[in-house]
């Protein structure tokens, strides 16, 4: 085979390797961004990104209650009700999920209720380096004058 033959189907399999590295890099990826737990409407709202890639219909599930009835979903927020008989207070994985693969399902921890008890105060730190002189002797902030 000719040295010209070997570079063109070299150059044509690594520009397809570039092209195919580009298009899944560009694929959307699902994302939780925030959790709000509402006691009184006994929902829970969920911000990110991308909950409506499908071609699946989206599922949200909390561990140990499996998939939650979803309210409404408009892509970067989804509403869901909470599992029926409520949740206790406890750790669960919040998971949201628009399909099969890693890029269509993220999860984040959820703390429901009381974390324990506050701990102990640490240990004074040490004192940082004098920071550097203003020549302006006055400075607003927040509407009031400084001196």
């Amino acid at each position: 085979m000719s040295t010209k033959i070997i570079k063109s189907i070299s150059a044509v399999f690594i520009l397809s390797i570039l092209i195919a590295s580009h298009a899944l890099a560009a694929q959307p990826q699902v994302t939780i961004n925030g959790v709000m737990v509402d006691f009184d409407n006994q929902t829970i709202s969920i911000s990110g990104e991308n909950f409506d890639i499908g071609p699946n219909p989206t599922t949200v599930s909390l561990s140990g209650f499996g998939n939650l009835n979803i309210v409404s979903n408009t892509g970067d927020m989804l509403v869901v009700d909470f599992p029926a008989g409520g949740i206790p207070e406890g750790d669960y994985t919040l998971a949201v999920s628009s399909g099969p693969g890693a890029r269509k399902n993220d999860e984040v921890p959820l703390t429901v209720g009381a974390q324990g008890p506050q701990g102990d105060m640490g240990d004074q730190g040490d004192q940082g380096d004098q920071g550097a002189q203003v020549s302006s002797p006055r400075c607003f902030r927040q509407g009031h004058l400084a001196v």
